[in-house]
């Protein structure tokens, strides 16, 4: 038996099919976008890790403009804050602001890794964007980690100064 044909028998099964493709197409559509904070602290307990890393962090955080939702959680190792925003949210003003905020935290544990901003969709593998926040020294650009893994900032800079200023010849 084809398809047609048994679509043309059964129309309320093709309605309850076609009802449900456009239910989850529809709340696929108003998926929230969101945005994760990741803190590592290595052999750190998780209560250590919520006092000294993820209270500070979920206070600075608090009253974002077009935050629904924050979601904390402290974890041998590390932390992790999440935070959902309304459909429409300029996730690229949260971005600048919650990296603004971030930088206004009290100084973190010297082992503890800088925090790691991702802006991503709810429930998706794909990250769109991540930064590392850290201060730097005035005039300075230093890498992230001291082995130095991420120490493209320096060459970045050498670059564009070689482009902006030729060598006669």
């Amino acid at each position: 038996m084809d398809i047609t044909r048994a679509s043309l028998n059964n129309p309320a099964a093709v309605a309850a099919a076609l009802a449900l493709m456009v239910l989850f197409g529809a709340l696929a559509m108003f998926d929230l976008p969101q945005m994760s904070v990741v803190t590592n602290w290595r052999a750190a307990s998780p209560t250590e890790i919520e006092s000294e890393i993820l209270e500070p962090q979920e206070e600075v955080l608090q009253g974002m403009p077009g935050m629904e939702e924050m979601e904390g959680n402290a974890f041998a190792g590390g932390s992790f804050v999440n935070l959902t925003f309304e459909v429409g949210t300029d996730m690229q003003a949260v971005l600048v602001d919650v990296l603004g905020r971030l930088n206004r935290l009290p100084p973190m544990p010297a082992d503890a890794d800088p925090p790691v901003v991702q802006l991503s969709a709810k429930d998706t593998n794909q990250n769109l964007t991540y930064f590392f926040v850290q201060l730097l020294p005035a005039g300075r650009c230093a890498s992230a980690t001291p082995d130095r893994e991420y120490a493209w900032c320096r060459s970045s800079v050498d670059t564009a100064e070689r482009e902006s200023n030729p060598e006669p010849g």
